[in-house]
């Protein structure tokens, strides 16, 4: 319905206040499809930059380990 979001947030804004507000805004925000996605590759991102960083300490521990075995 137009004009249902706006209305909800004046309500959450009376009832709850300037919080109350922020946070309908937010959970309608977090609604959104492009937001969804934003928060996947974020998400998706950081898990990767793990797992490099973690295969990358692997292989220097690694590579540290064989030299000093000579």
């Amino acid at each position: 319905m137009p004009g249902y979001s706006q209305a909800n947030s004046r309500l959450m804004g009376i009832y709850y206040g300037h919080a109350g507000e922020t946070m309908w805004e937010w959970r309608e925000a977090l609604g959104r499809p492009e937001t969804q996605a934003v928060i996947v590759v974020f998400v998706a991102a950081i898990a990767a930059g793990i797992c490099f960083r973690m295969a990358w300490v692997d292989a220097e521990r690694a590579r540290n380990a064989s030299t000093h075995s000579r």
